[in-house]
């Protein structure tokens, strides 16, 4: 038979083991705490850096569009203006061309006579 004392010898080595048990579990619920702590600060610090290479990429793009844009003008503006000189050139030899032919028109009419 159990005396007395021995039960609560048992019950207080249970109650021990019973608060061990909690301890752990809380140690646990602690150590797991911590490291999804670590997890989401690790995790925004990756988001931070993906954004900021995005958003870095995107204003690269942005820059190269543009300088693009700039180049294309600038080459349209080069071609139109080739374009109006060689008009220019062909319109004034033509002209070139006509007042020769006029002039060796009036040369040709004062030798015959």
């Amino acid at each position: 038979m159990i005396t007395p004392e021995q039960l609560t010898g048992l019950a207080e080595a249970e109650y021990v083991e019973i608060i061990r048990y909690i301890v752990l579990q809380y140690e646990d619920l602690d150590t797991n705490f911590v490291k999804l702590s670590s997890d989401h600060v690790n995790l925004h610090a990756m988001y931070e850096g993906q954004m900021s290479a995005i958003k870095e990429t995107f204003s690269q793009k942005l820059n190269n569009s543009q300088n693009l844009s700039q180049n294309i003008s600038s080459n349209i503006v080069t071609i139109l203006l080739n374009l109006g000189n060689r008009l220019s050139c062909l319109i004034a030899g033509k002209f070139y061309d006509r007042r020769k032919t006029l002039t060796s028109a009036v040369v040709d009419d004062t030798t015959r006579d």
